[in-house]
Order: structure tokens, then C-alpha cells, then sequence
């Protein structure tokens, strides 16, 4: 009757997650927007390090949106694990859940003795209710709820891609490097992990020209932002997301009529061609500062002083959520490297159990080659077990419509993998019965 009631229709539970995802959405455009303010405010680097996006923040409408979010996402998480999803997820993933979260409610209780916390640090990227959030995982793992969110992503996607593009267009170019990464970073955090997304997820063979071009439409808004955002790390993630798109509509395109193909080479080029019309002043401009960035060293200097000041000990173990360290001369709470950063902070127990939750389920689903409708999901969080290595220096987890919707993928994969052991199951039972018969 459980199951009945998980895979029906639309219910309290779908509510919850739709209220989650739109707060936790919602505050994403209002800080991106913040983001976006200083950019354009600012045109010299020490403004634009010393400038406080709060200040072009609607205060209260945020405040409302995030913690609405928050709190709803944590509410629905727990009812799609108590209604079904606890037991899809695997016993290893389990343990991993109750190890992280009671590792950092341990590290919390410690580094908040004597101070207590403010509400944006216990929401924060070192903070408690991060890792308590990933439970919206578990929304992942109901059919009903991944409906639901596959609509809300393609929306997700096409709002902020939309916003972008304006926002590419009406701009002048780049004064320094800085300036593009403040325009760039938040809209980034959304489309990096939804519009390879809508992308990968085509299961239509037939799909027309016009609808194909229409899916690619927040793809190539990223790749554009990718070309003025100056980020190096972003064009080896826009390089591995355009080749698996290769892998994939090669196979597509191979079944269908010359005609056909030369519609979408049209569709495209012309596309191309009126974006680069509008766009080509800020795309040169900012090709001029990428290519004066590729070989700028901005880590080694920075892991030499941090590893200098850390143990081994401090690694294993976490110095809790308000570590700092010493970084020429100012004390420092980040680290280029999520992983890193999540060794700092909790230890081995909050990495492992992380990898553990996000990336492994990702990692055997691609092992057994499913159909896309669940190898896109698991695509995007090998890609995102790539960033935390260091290689994209703003991606960390957060209490974030991005990770919100990585973490749903993640309970997709674990539905898949429980659909494959429940098939496995059912296969045996008959041999066995037949043995005890026999």
C-alpha cells in the first residue's frame, strides 16, 4: 500500500518538493542577480573584492526564499526516505548518511560551544544544515517525484538561460578577469548541472529539428557564458560534456535522413551566427583575458603555505566547520579543492561518506550502460566528482537549486539500482521455489 501511495499522483510530498526547489531556485536568481550588480557597479579588481553582494540584495524576499527552501527540502527528504526511499538507497549509502551527519553534528556541537552560530553559518558551505539537506535526495528515488523534477529542471534551466543571454548581450566587455567571474559564477552554478541535462536526457530517436535545436538552447547559452566567463576549468567541463554529447546524437543522427541532418546544421549555424553577431566584442575581449589566464598559476603557491600549516592528524579527523588558516598573513576558512576543504572540515569520515552518497551510485550506474533516461543523471555527477578535485574553484556543495538537483540525481540512480536488484530478485525466487518443490 506504500507503494501505491509513493508512485500515485500528485500528493503533500510533491508539494513539499515543488515549494523546496522554487525557494531554493528563487534565492539562486536573487543572489546570481546580486552577483551580477557588482560586476557592472565595479570595473576595478580591489572594488570588486572589497564589494558586498548583500548590499544589492532584497534582504527579506531572500532570506524567506532560502530558508523556504531549506526547510521544505529537508521536510521532503525525509518523507520520500520514510515512504520508500530509506530502503532503495542500500545499506552502505545508509551508513554513510548517519555517519555524516552525526560526524558533523558532532564537529558543530564542538566549534559552537562558546559562540553560537548565526543562521547563514549554519546554512553556509562548512555548515550543518548543508550536509542535513542532501536528504531531498531521497526524492530522487520515487517515480512520482522524478516526474516532477525533471519539469521543474527544464524550467530551472530555461529561466536562467534566458536571463544570461540578455544579460550577455546588454554588457560591455570585461575589464579584468574578476569582474567576468562575478557576473558569471552563479548563473554557472545553475546551468553547469542542468543544461547538459536537458540535453542528455532526449530519448526520442524521431525528435524533430526545431525541438532538438529548442533542448540545446541552454547548452549553448553555457558554452557562451563558458567563452566570456574566463574560466579554464569551465572549458575542460563544457570539452567533456560536448564529447559524451558527441557519443550520443552521433548514434541518433547515424538513423536519420540526410535531410534531416542538413535541417539541424542549418538550425545551427544560423543560430550561431546571430549570437556571435551580437556577441563578438565581448567574446574577443574575453578571449584576450582567458588566453592571459590559462597560464597563470593560482594554486600551487596556495597548497604549499596550507599543507605547511595542517597536519595529517587535522585532515583525518576535521577541524570542524570554523577552521581557518593562515593565507599571506590573513586567516582563511576555504581551499581551492572540495575535497580538500571537506577534509578540513570534517575529516575522512564527512569525504567518504560524501563520495560515498553523491558519486558511487553515479559510477555503477554507468557500469551497467542503462538506457540515458538514467545514465544523463549519472553523466552530471561524474562531472561534478571531477570539479571537486579542484579543478572548478567556486564549485562546492551548497545549499543550492544546483545541488539540490545533483542530490535528486543521485536518488535516481539509486532507483535505478534498485529497480536492477528487485529484477534480480524476482529472477531467483522461482529457481529457488522450484529447488524447495523439488
Amino acid at each position: 500500500m506504500t507503494r501505491s501511495v509513493s508512485s500515485g499522483g500528485w500528493n503533500i510530498r510533491s508539494t513539499i518538493l515543488v515549494i523546496a526547489l522554487l525557494g531554493i531556485f528563487s534565492h539562486g536568481l536573487l543572489w546570481a542577480g546580486a552577483h551580477h550588480r557588482v560586476a557592472i557597479t565595479y570595473e576595478s579588481s580591489t572594488d570588486i573584492e572589497n564589494a558586498d553582494p548583500d548590499e544589492f540584495l532584497p534582504l527579506t524576499c531572500t532570506r524567506i526564499a532560502v530558508y523556504t527552501g531549506l526547510i521544505a527540502g529537508i521536510l521532503a527528504g525525509m518523507m520520500y526516505m520514510f515512504l520508500g526511499g530509506w530502503a532503495k538507497i542500500g545499506l552502505s549509502a545508509r551508513l554513510a548518511f548517519a555517519v555524516m551527519i552525526l560526524w558533523m553534528l558532532i564537529h558543530s556541537i564542538v566549534a559552537y560551544r562558546e559562540v553560537p552560530p548565526s543562521p547563514s553559518e549554519l546554512r553556509g558551505t562548512k555548515g550543518l544544515l548543508l550536509w542535513v539537506s542532501c536528504l531531498i535526495l531521497f526524492a530522487g528515488t520515487d517515480r512520482n517525484a522524478w516526474r516532477i523534477t525533471t519539469r521543474l529542471v527544464h524550467i530551472v534551466s530555461y529561466v536562467t538561460a534566458s536571463i544570461l543571454l540578455l544579460n550577455i548581450l546588454r554588457f560591455p566587455r570585461f575589464s579584468s578577469v574578476l569582474q567576468a567571474q562575478w557576473f558569471f559564477r552563479v548563473y554557472l552554478g545553475i546551468l553547469l548541472w542542468t543544461a547538459p541535462w536537458v540535453l542528455l536526457s532526449i530519448k526520442d530517436a524521431h525528435i524533430s529539428p526545431a525541438r532538438l535545436v529548442f533542448r540545446a538552447f541552454p547548452f549553448g547559452v553555457l558554452v557562451l557564458a563558458v567563452l566570456q566567463g574566463t574560466g579554464r576549468s569551465f572549458l575542460i567541463i563544457i570539452a567533456i560534456y560536448s564529447a559524451v554529447l558527441l557519443a550520443k546524437f552521433k548514434r541518433l543522427l547515424r538513423t536519420q535522413s540526410l535531410a534531416y541532418k542538413g535541417t539541424i546544421a542549418c538550425l545551427l549555424l544560423y543560430i550561431a551566427g546571430i549570437a556571435v553577431y551580437f556577441a563578438i566584442g565581448q567574446i574577443t575581449s574575453s578571449f584576450s583575458l582567458l588566453a592571459e589566464r590559462l597560464w597563470t598559476d593560482t594554486r600551487t603557491d596556495q597548497y604549499a603555505q596550507f599543507l605547511s600549516q595542517v597536519s595529517v592528524s587535522d585532515l583525518v579527523i576535521g577541524k570542524g566547520p570554523r577552521a581557518t588558516w593562515n593565507w599571506d598573513g590573513r586567516e582563511y576558512a576555504w581551499i581551492d579543492g572540495s575535497y580538500t576543504l571537506m577534509m578540513f572540515n570534517g575529516g575522512l569520515p564527512l569525504l567518504i561518506s560524501y563520495v560515498v552518497i553523491m558519486i558511487v551510485p553515479a559510477w555503477r550506474v554507468l557500469r551497467r550502460r542503462p538506457s540515458w533516461d538514467y545514465a544523463a543523471p549519472a553523466v552530471v555527477l561524474l562531472v561534478w566528482a571531477l570539479c571537486l578535485t579542484g579543478l572548478s574553484t567556486f564549485t562546492n556543495p551548497t545549499v543550492s537549486i544546483g545541488h539540490y538537483v545533483l542530490c535528486i540525481y543521485a536518488g535516481r540512480c539509486y532507483s535505478y539500482l534498485y529497480s536492477r536488484r528487485s529484477e534480480l530478485s524476482a529472477l531467483r525466487t522461482p529457481i529457488s521455489s522450484t529447488k524447495a518443490e523439488r
